[in-house]
């Protein structure tokens, strides 16, 4: 699954990164969230469009989660 990982690096925006993973076709679904995954753990999840995350009902649970991954993160790299 190399692509999802050269998408994000090689966009200047998460609906890029996503559009353009979804775009070359076969198992969108998991390449495009991970696409996802890894361009808002690099970028930020403020570069989730707000829109999208207004389309789920689930944005709490993913904010949430998201910030306990950062917060697992930030502690292992202070050990």
């Amino acid at each position: 699954m190399i692509l999802p990982l050269h998408v994000a690096c090689h966009h200047s925006s998460y609906e890029e990164a996503v559009l353009s993973s979804i775009r070359a076709g076969g198992c969108t679904c998991s390449r495009s969230a991970l696409t996802g995954a890894l361009f808002a753990a690099a970028a930020g999840i403020e570069s989730i469009p707000a829109e999208w995350l207004s389309l789920t009902n689930r944005a709490e649970v993913i904010q949430r989660r998201a910030e306990q991954v950062a917060d697992h993160a930030s502690a292992r790299a202070a050990a």
